[in-house]
């Protein structure tokens, strides 16, 4: 999350111990324009998805972590 920040891309990570439903919710109200799921298997490939929440339609992208890292705006037009 840190990599991210320092490219200026606001992150947040949440604590609770809620629904992944009810985590995406909350991303929602507070205007996110995406949001990622991070688990084993994530983090094992080295890639995620990368949904929008502006949409709606399902408009998730196969993102790799490094390609994340190495140019954030390709993705987060």
């Amino acid at each position: 999350m840190e990599k991210l920040r320092e490219k200026g891309i606001k992150v947040d990570k949440d604590y609770q111990n809620v629904k992944l439903g009810t985590q995406i919710k909350e991303a929602i109200r507070r205007n996110s324009k995406y949001y990622v799921v991070i688990g084993d298997q994530e983090i094992e490939s080295k890639q995620f998805e990368l949904c929008k929440t502006d949409s709606d339609k399902q408009e998730n992208e196969t993102v790799k972590i490094d390609d994340l890292l190495t140019d954030p705006q390709k993705y987060l037009k």
